[in-house]
């Protein structure tokens, strides 16, 4: 019994020994999967726009972020970025980390643009759907009531009906029906006011609709420490969807005095993004534009070959014929509503404009377009040649395709090279702007906080304001248009940094209209058109008495004589270029002959004739031109 009982003992104590083995042994096997857990475990951490670098088409952004690093390797996933980001520019750096790999992936669930300010027009729209329900009931009440009224018209009863009350039952419903009436009318102004209101916080509501529904990216970036650590991490990346287009304010107060010319950057961006107080840098640079030089092919000249003539591709077109101004309106192909915000830029130029919030633009055109370019985020962007002075176009919505990428330098942070370059301050700004000049571009660093909202609307930032000394001439062409145009001659102007821009024209403290800033096209004088001078007034008659038709044998001669009449009404003397034309032919038939230029100076090749004039102030200057044509009687030809 005693060995029994001591074999029991035994039997208990290896139990509780193998118990224990066992324990052991599942935490030694779980061990492994719980240090893995534990190092795969990512930590979701939001960063903030503290810089931005703006080209002419897209952005280069810099977001900051705080963290806090454990030994070993960490996986931290910087969340709420947008989806416009250009996954090969990513640049990931950290001072006190090794930064092991980053990729990118798409997260559907989070939305830039839910913000409260969103989330109120949800509200306001809610608030006036209810409005008019209630207001329609109520309208609807009234007209029940009138119906009741006009379907009991009919006064009956056993002994007829007294005048006394036939009068006062007519009362009763003139009285009733023009109170309904009224209030009739009163309602349908408060509902037409209501909708009013309803259609303009659609509108708002459409401008941010498309932010709402574009998915959101996220970098995963893997960073090792050897010890814990609290540090920040610095993000750059370029975006297509921002960008900046240069406009001008020029004004000239009197023609011997200088020029005013006031230097702007409307910057826009439409990234989803939080602008806020950041630290802005305008560049003139494009980094979409492709750097590649070209190369020439040798030209082997044999029959029937053409040459290596230029040919225009669908990318590559022709300068239009188009003149002025293009204006339209740019919707969604999905559903045809007007999309805000669309960046159209004149190809190949600085020269552009953004949609307003019913999705129309008008832009003015330089000499030398040739096609427009129209760029929204999320859709595909879309270049047109200009066929018109009216373009409508429809975007289509773009797929984002999202492939993981990997960064083989493990945080290593460069300086940005800036040799060759000269720096100075500009004074008597409204912002305080440094301009910097480099080899091949020139930046405008905005030197206070700016806020840049994700509206696609522009901001206008004032870069630059300088007096450039100037030689005003006036310029007409009476045959054409008989109004003085006023013109602006600036040398050294490449020292301004110009852009080809929009300008807006101011004379004598007046607005008299817009014109193009064409910088690309100039020479070591530029010609700035600041338009018409009423004051300088240009008639241009034809003689009637000295209109002669001679038949001499098959020839017929016919002579055109012409007065222009020109008068300077200002207080100060001015110059004129005046030019007209006599034919030219290469018909030898045909005989231009007798011709007076009064003084021009006629180029005999294109017929043109310049008169440079000085008028003093109140004085009256008329000028008689003539030619003679002679050609085969029995012809038709157009001598005036």
């Amino acid at each position: 019994m005693d060995s029994l009982i001591k074999f029991g003992l035994i039997i208990d104590i290896l139990n509780a020994k193998y118990k224990t083995m066992k324990k052991t042994l599942l935490i030694l096997l779980l061990l492994p999967l719980l240090t893995i857990t534990s190092t795969a475990q990512e930590k979701r951490i939001k960063s903030k726009v503290v810089s931005a670098t703006v080209y002419s088409q897209g952005a280069q952004i810099t977001r900051t972020a705080k963290l806090i690093l454990d030994k070993g390797e960490n996986r931290v996933v910087f969340t709420n970025l947008p989806p416009s980001i250009d996954e090969s520019s990513i640049q990931v750096s950290c001072s006190d980390a090794i930064i092991v790999s980053v990729s990118s992936q798409k997260n559907m669930l989070d939305s830039l643009s839910q913000s409260q300010e969103f989330q109120k027009l949800l509200g306001k729209k809610k608030e006036l759907e209810k409005k008019i329900k209630l207001e329609q009931a109520l309208l609807q009440i009234i007209d029940t009531e009138r119906d009741v009224l006009l379907s009991n018209k009919k006064l009956v009863g056993d002994q007829g009906v007294k005048l006394e009350d036939l009068k006062n039952s007519l009362i009763y419903f003139k009285t009733r029906l023009e109170e309904l009436e009224r209030s009739r009318v009163n309602k349908e102004e408060i509902i037409a006011g209501l909708e009013e209101d309803l259609n303009r916080i659609t509108q708002q509501i459409a401008t941010q609709s498309s932010q709402t529904k574009t998915e959101t990216k996220e970098f995963l970036v893997t960073f090792k420490t050897d010890n814990p650590v609290s540090t920040s991490a610095e993000i750059k990346y370029f975006t297509s969807a921002a960008g900046w287009y240069p406009t001008y304010d020029i004004r000239a107060s009197k023609i011997n005095e200088p020029l005013t010319i006031q230097y702007k950057g409307n910057i826009y961006q439409n990234t989803g993004e939080k602008w806020e107080k950041i630290k802005l840098v305008v560049s003139s640079g494009n980094p979409t534009n492709n750097g590649t030089a070209p190369q020439i092919s040798p030209w082997y000249l044999d029959y029937n070959n053409y040459g290596p003539y230029r040919t225009y591709s669908s990318t590559n077109y022709p300068p239009t014929s188009i003149r002025g101004t293009v204006s339209g309106t740019v919707t969604s192909s999905e559903d045809g509503m007007p999309i805000p915000g669309v960046s159209v830029i004149v190809k190949g130029t600085n020269v552009g404009c953004v949609t307003d919030l019913n999705g129309n633009y008008r832009i003015t055109l330089p000499s030398n377009a040739s096609a427009l370019t129209y760029t929204f985020v999320g859709m595909k962007t879309q270049e047109l040649p200009i066929s018109s002075n009216y373009m409508n176009v429809s975007l289509q919505s773009e797929s984002l395709q999202v492939e993981e990428l990997v960064v083989t330098a493990l945080g290593v942070k460069r300086g940005e090279k800036a040799t060759g370059y000269a720096m100075k301050k500009d004074v008597n700004e409204s912002i305080p702007v440094t301009k910097v000049d480099y080899q091949t571009s020139f930046t405008f660093i905005i030197d206070m906080p700016y806020d840049i909202p994700s509206t696609g609307q522009p901001i206008c930032a004032n870069l630059n304001n300088f007096e450039v000394p100037s030689i005003y001439r006036y310029f007409s062409i009476p045959k054409l248009q008989s109004e003085a145009f006023l013109e602006s001659r600036i040398t050294n102007w490449e020292q301004f940094n110009l852009l080809d821009g929009e300008a807006n024209l101011y004379f004598e403290d007046k607005f008299v209209g817009k014109s193009i800033l064409e910088v690309s096209t100039a020479d070591d004088t530029l010609n700035l058109s600041l338009g018409k001078d009423e004051s300088v007034t240009i008639k241009r008659t034809k003689l009637q008495s000295f209109k002669e038709k001679n038949l001499i044998g098959t020839k017929r001669s016919e002579k055109r004589e012409f007065e222009i009449a020109i008068r300077n009404n200002k207080k100060e003397p001015i110059d004129l270029l005046l030019k007209d034309q006599i034919p030219v032919t290469t018909n030898e038939e045909i005989k231009i002959k007798d011709v007076n230029e009064a003084g021009a100076t006629l180029n005999s090749k294109t017929g043109i004739l310049e008169w440079e004039l000085k008028l003093q102030p109140g004085e009256t200057k008329k000028i008689k031109f003539s030619y003679t044509v002679e050609y085969q009687s029995g012809k038709t030809l157009t001598l005036e």
